[in-house]
Formats: structure tokens, C-alpha cells, sequence
């Protein structure tokens, strides 16, 4: 019982060595799992998560979960919300909201951030922003 586990841990490993769905210094995450890729061995994955604490992942657990490689494209597009009041000038929050989001070096300038009003509940008012950024690495 105990080989039938490890051997799906190596074909997990070969899997995962021959299709890369991600590399070293990715950040990815699974249902279970979120970190940066810190080694990609036989048996297991390293992650290292935003806490800094090291995460073990079996390979055969890899390979049989989907996972979000959070770092394989150059930009991602993002979306941010935020709440203002309608009495206290809304029509501020979204021009400073925009400006705000023009002047971030990573958001891109084509296609420009876009700044919408997102939804309207009694005198609430949440503001959408969609941008571009680039990953950071």
C-alpha cells in the first residue's frame, strides 16, 4: 500500500517535470494550496506561502488537482472595488480613483484603467476600477 502511494507520487513528479504547468519562482495555487514554487522534486512541491511558511505538496495530489499559475503571463487584468457615499461627492471618488490608477508604475496605459460605477445601493455607491498590471515577479 505503502509503494502504490509513493509510486503515484513519482509519476505525479514526471508528470509535472514533462508538462510544466508551472516553474521555479511561480506563485500558484490549487483548492488546497497557495505559494511560490520554491522546488520541484520527485515525490513532493515546495511552496513557500505569504506567511513565509514552507508547504509540502504530494505530486500525485498535484497532478490530480487543477491548478492556477499565477505568474505565467507578463500581465494579468485585475479589478478593485471600493465604497463611497452619494452626499459626500462620488463623482470625486471616481476621478480620484482613476487618477489614483494612472499613476500605479505597474498598472498599463493601453489599454487604460477603467473606472465604472460598479453598483448603487440606497447612498452607497461602490466604484469598479479594471486595469491591466504587470506581474510582479
Amino acid at each position: 500500500m505503502a509503494l502504490q502511494g509513493t509510486l503515484q507520487n513519482i509519476a505525479g513528479g514526471i508528470m509535472l517535470l514533462v508538462l510544466r504547468p508551472f516553474r521555479l519562482g511561480d506563485f500558484v495555487e490549487t483548492s488546497a494550496l497557495k505559494g511560490k514554487v520554491i522546488e520541484v522534486g520527485l515525490f513532493a512541491t515546495k511552496l513557500r506561502n505569504t506567511d513565509s511558511l514552507y508547504l509540502l505538496a504530494p505530486n500525485s495530489t498535484l497532478r490530480n488537482t487543477s491548478i492556477v499559475n499565477h505568474s505565467c503571463e507578463p500581465e494579468r487584468g485585475q479589478e478593485n472595488r471600493c465604497g463611497c457615499w452619494q452626499r459626500r461627492g462620488y463623482q470625486f471618488g471616481i476621478a480620484n480613483t482613476a487618477g489614483n490608477y494612472f499613476l500605479r508604475p505597474r498598472v498599463q496605459k493601453n489599454p487604460p484603467p477603467r473606472v465604472v460605477i460598479d453598483d448603487v445601493a440606497g447612498e452607497k455607491v461602490t466604484i469598479k476600477a479594471e486595469y491591466w498590471a504587470e506581474t510582479a515577479q
